[in-house]
């Protein structure tokens, strides 16, 4: 059970000009209550090298409801980290079915 006001102040939280504390709590959303309402924090962070194999992960967790990130997912798919285009493809293959 969610203490009441948790994902209010997950969502809060996707505002943070702390990069990692936004991709938290865009994790924290879907894992807890499946809100897909951080999409578009988890798109942002695939365009870096320290976010965004954890990104593309909860991506391909949310499937379809992160079809908003698609164009993310497909320029990471492109990333020179191997794990991070392997990840690009899981989370494509998931979003688009």
């Amino acid at each position: 059970v969610d203490p009441p006001g948790a994902a209010a102040g997950l969502r809060k939280a996707l505002a943070d000009k702390e990069r990692a504390v936004a991709l938290a709590a865009a994790q924290s959303l879907w894992q807890a209550g499946k809100d897909a309402a951080g999409v578009e924090v988890l798109a942002a962070a695939c365009a870096s090298p320290d976010d965004a194999a954890q990104a593309l992960l909860v991506l391909a967790e949310m499937g379809p409801k992160a079809k908003a990130a698609e164009k993310a997912i497909v320029a990471a798919a492109g990333s020179k980290s191997a794990d991070d285009r392997v990840a690009a493809a899981v989370a494509l293959h998931a979003v688009l079915g």
